[in-house]
């Protein structure tokens, strides 16, 4: 059974809905496979509200089926995900959009890839977010992501946000990208200013694995280390950039096809 609806599942439905200062709590998969699913053509705007212990759903707390989602100063945390392949935020949408900023995902789970954020396809913007002590416990070499898991990603756009502490069973302790195997890989995921400290992985990528293409946009105040792994001779090449002594503060641009980030602090 789905949980509260936007649009019906299946149909395109043109429905617009705005929700400010809710709290969703305590849903179980036994009575529900979503607390909100949004469906196809659909939007909803969701302001102040939480999301907190809702334990064991099948299809993620929010699920958008080509549906459009804009959420601001959300809380979301305690809460659990048994579904393989879904995450807790799951967007599986090849037409929608997700904005989310302001807000703060921490200490969810889930039993596959991305502990806060699965999204796949579409366009997504997450802007000014906190992500901490999320986990993806996947242990299949495709799973990942503790925090975010972007597959098949046409435009992830993070700016402004911080990553600590998440955990992946698998690949990716924050963030895992991964293009399709069958397509040119697109540019997965754009960073930008944001930072990331103590997130860490059972196999690769403490902070970042990224199978696509990856844009880093940060001050030059700021260090890296990169583990870089070539496709062919899988050699790991370690490249510490530090801090350009200038007045004024650029941006750099780093790009990568095969990348595994470390944490930077």
């Amino acid at each position: 059974m789905l949980g509260f609806t936007v649009g019906s599942s299946g149909q395109t439905s043109d429905i617009t809905m705005t929700i400010n200062n809710l709290v969703f709590e305590n849903f179980s998969g036994e009575d529900v496979y979503n607390v909100i699913y949004v469906g196809e053509n659909s939007t909803l705007n969701l302001n102040n509200s939480t999301f907190k212990n809702n334990k064991e759903l099948e299809w993620g707390v929010v699920n958008l089926n080509d549906g459009n989602f804009t959420g601001s100063n959300l809380l979301i945390e305690e809460n659990s995900v048994e579904g393989q392949e879904n995450g807790i935020f799951h967007n599986n949408s090849t037409q929608g959009e997700m904005k989310i900023q302001d807000s703060l995902f921490r200490n969810n789970s889930v039993n596959g890839s991305g502990g806060a954020i699965r999204t796949e396809l579409g366009t997504k913007l997450l802007v000014e977010n906190i992500f901490k002590e999320n986990k993806s416990l996947g242990e299949s070499l495709l799973d990942g992501g503790g925090a975010i898991y972007a597959v098949k990603a046409n435009s992830v756009v993070i700016k402004g946000s911080s990553f600590e502490n998440n955990y992946a069973k698998s690949n990716g302790g924050a963030i895992y990208s991964i293009g399709d195997d069958d397509e040119d890989d697109p540019l997965g995921t754009t960073i930008i200013d944001s930072s990331f400290k103590d997130n860490t992985s059972a196999n690769h990528g403490g902070a970042i694995l990224s199978k696509v293409d990856l844009l880093i946009l940060l001050p030059t105040s700021k260090m890296l280390i990169l583990q870089v792994i070539m496709t062919k001779t899988v050699r790991m090449l370690y490249i510490v950039m530090l801090m350009a002594m200038i007045i004024i503060s650029i941006s750099m641009q780093v790009r990568a096809k095969r990348l595994y980030l470390m944490n930077g602090n």
